[in-house]
């Protein structure tokens, strides 16, 4: 089911399942729901369509009932459309996450208020290693299955990322408790039709979170994939304003590490930007650099940046965006389930289930 359907159904069972007295959402209305969606489902497509003859009902069905009761319930909670927004986590991979990223990575530079370029920049330094150890975290984690079985089934493709399916149940709490809070500010309810809509706001996030638990997952993938990419963005922008600043002015700094392990370092991480920019990697020293040389180095720090952290995060968000589209459009609903087996094996008044 796509996701937007699986939403409506799954808010409507949340209401359903806590508001069995019929406080916000009313038994008639209930009964009436079933009813036209059954009868539509039997004109348009037959009873072998709507799976009273032996086999369960179809999504069709469950969810243009689940769409009748969730415009019932908007009349009551309008403010039911942003928690199926902040439940699919959307508006929070966009530019928001990119300007602060991109904010903390500018304010790495200012970390250094002397009047010059300090070499080398440990902050780019920093995150280069930390993508490098990333990197392979990931590989190790794909690396648990065969490629025989990972590959079996789209829907498992890659291994579970156990910080960011952690990420996304956080989330999704968090964005359902600041729908909440926007509801209450505007809510028009008695108290008791007040705490139903509150548990049920609760018993949505446990329901859409168990269902579409590896969407959410790659929808925070994808937003750690942004966030290090523009923090390093950050970073590198910031270097450049500072050197412009300071007319580039810069000196070597090698107190954290030993000149021969800083060279060594920067000899794995530096050389291919230099071999890219057809440069010899200029000596690591304690002296004064001129403007040319720094200039050079921020050249290749910036190159470097792009090659292994740019480029290749990029490359991640967008693949995974791509599985956040697959994984939309197919949601498994599952209507075995107590709930729908309960509520489609009655019948609509007024129709007969034909003679087999």
């Amino acid at each position: 089911m796509q996701e937007r359907g699986a939403q409506i159904v799954l808010l409507a069972r949340a209401f359903e399942e806590v508001d069995r007295e019929g406080r916000v959402l009313t038994l008639d209305q209930r009964a009436a729901a079933t009813r036209h969606a059954m009868m539509v489902t039997t004109m348009q497509g037959g009873w072998e369509t709507l799976g009273l003859t032996g086999r369960e009902p179809g999504d069709e069905t469950v969810l243009r009932r689940a769409r009748l009761i969730f415009n019932a319930l908007c009349r009551r909670v309008p403010s039911l459309y942003r928690v199926l927004e902040f439940a699919r986590l959307r508006s929070l991979m966009g530019p928001v996450v990119v300007a602060v990223a991109l904010l903390l990575g500018l304010a790495a530079n200012l970390f250094d208020p002397a009047g010059r370029l300090r070499m080398p920049p440990y902050p780019l330094l920093v995150l280069l290693v930390w993508n490098a150890m990333m990197y392979a975290g990931m590989l190790a984690l794909n690396s648990v299955r065969p490629l025989t079985k990972r590959y079996a089934n789209p829907r498992e493709s890659l291994a579970r990322h156990p910080l960011a399916r952690g990420l996304a149940g956080v989330v999704v709490r968090l964005a359902l408790w600041r729908s909440q809070v926007g509801w209450r500010q505007t809510a028009r309810e008695t108290p008791a039709q007040a705490h139903v809509t509150s548990r049920a706001f609760t018993r949505f996030c446990a329901l859409w979170h168990r269902l579409a638990a590896q969407l959410l997952e790659m929808r925070v993938r994808r937003m750690m994939h942004l966030a290090a990419l523009s923090i390093v963005v950050g970073v590198v922008i910031g270097m450049y304003i500072r050197g412009f600043t300071f007319d580039y002015r810069a000196t070597w700094q090698v107190q954290l590490l030993g000149q021969a392990q800083l060279e060594m370092l920067l000899g794995w991480m530096i050389g291919p930007a230099a071999a890219l920019h057809g440069v010899v990697m200029p000596p690591v020293g304690s002296i004064r650099l001129t403007p040319d040389e720094a200039k050079l180095w921020l050249d290749l720090y910036a190159t470097t940046a792009l090659l292994f952290v740019v480029l290749p995060r990029a490359g991640m968000a967008a693949y995974t965006a791509w599985r956040c589209k697959r994984l939309a459009s197919e949601l498994p609903l599952n209507l075995e389930d107590h709930y729908f087996q309960r509520l489609l094996h009655r019948r609509p008044a007024g129709v007969k289930q034909p003679a087999s």
